[in-house]
């Protein structure tokens, strides 16, 4: 009587291992895409088997194995029964009820988002992307992270080297050049609730321009730091086409700002665009020796504007006084500090193309 105690409580200790280890495995397979195939596999195998024995004659009498046959063989005939009856099933009808209980059966449900995401899943070599909404918001999310750290790394090192360099100082010193004057004598600061600023090639975005220091004189606005296109308004212009450029009585009109200098209807409505007179003037590297060098690359351009119509006069004069402010900063040194500038900072440009 004990030893059939015995017996029977081994068997259950030998169903608990097994649940247990089959349940081990079924775990480690939904977590593991070859663990995964090796339990389908297997699943192909055993079926195999049961067809194979459905299909062959019985073993002899007193084999060791006819109970196993026995029973592979009454799966292959049910299994056989099984695969005529569902050639008989009218299928529209069948994927409408199979999607009604994949709609309401949160165990079906959450097997297939899992099947979706182990297709929607691409790895090549140490880089994996995974194609699901959630897997897009979070990319935007580290996306807009790794550019807002790598921004303000490119910010700090700006702001070192403009105080390393005496940006701003130069700045002032080339404004009060004779160069620099207006037709009319007067200094460019001077001239009506004016102001002006530098702007150089940004190491974070190609074919962008970064407002170097704030608006000269500052007007309380923290502006540097902003980056714009190249291809956007007369500070793009210029840059692209590398000349100075000036009007005394630019167009305000919103239809025409947008037609001809790629503005939305919101940034044609800013306060700021309706500014009538601009100074674009190209700051390009000196030649050895400091001279003049018009042929050079761009390493900056000078802005100024101001809401009074001819405030830097006509047209012509306002460009003629960008090629005044381009020669009074080489005469004033600002304009090699630019190119040291350039040169230090294209060690981290990152050269992004968007």
């Amino acid at each position: 009587m004990r030893r059939t105690k015995r017996m029977s409580g081994d068997k259950r200790n030998i169903r608990r291992f097994v649940a247990e280890q089959a349940r081990d495995y079924w775990r480690l397979a939904t977590r593991n895409l070859f663990a995964w195939l090796a339990l389908t596999v297997a699943a192909a195998a055993i079926v195999l088997l049961v067809l194979i024995a459905a299909g062959e004659a019985p073993l002899p009498h007193g084999s060791p194995f006819l109970g196993l046959w026995r029973v592979m063989q009454s799966m292959g005939v049910l299994l056989h029964g099984g695969v005529g009856e569902l050639a008989r099933l009218e299928w529209p009808g069948v994927a409408l009820l199979l999607g009604a209980l994949a709609l309401f059966a949160p165990r079906i449900r959450s097997s297939a988002a899992w099947l979706a995401r182990r297709a929607s899943r691409v790895k090549v070599g140490e880089v994996e992307l995974e194609f699901t909404p959630e897997a897009a918001k979070e990319l935007g999310q580290n996306t807009d992270e790794a550019f807002k750290l790598f921004r303000e790394r490119a910010d700090r090192e700006f702001r070192r080297q403009i105080a390393a360099l005496d940006i701003r100082p130069l700045l002032e010193a080339t404004l009060r050049h004779s160069s620099a004057h207006t037709s009319g004598g007067a200094l460019i600061p001077d001239v009506q609730e004016s102001r002006c600023t530098l702007y150089v090639k940004d190491i974070l975005f190609e074919d962008r321009l970064y407002q170097l220091i704030e608006y000269y004189p500052w007007d309380g606005k923290l502006s540097a730091g902003r980056t714009f296109s190249t291809r956007f308004g007369i500070v793009g212009r210029a840059w692209r086409t590398e000349k100075h450029m000036g009007e005394g009585n630019a167009q305000t009109d919103h239809d025409a700002l947008m037609r001809d200098w790629g503005m939305t209807r919101e940034e044609a409505s800013r306060l700021t665009r309706q500014r009538r007179s601009y100074i674009c003037a190209i700051l390009k590297a000196p030649a050895e020796g400091g001279s003049e060098f018009t042929d050079g690359l761009p390493l900056g351009l000078f802005f100024a504007d101001s809401p009074v119509e001819n405030a830097f006069g006509s047209a012509s004069e306002a460009t003629k006084l960008g090629e005044g402010v381009a020669h009074a900063a080489l005469e004033t040194g600002l304009r090699t500090k630019l190119k040291v500038l350039r040169d230090e900072l294209n060690r981290y440009s990152a050269g992004i193309r968007a």
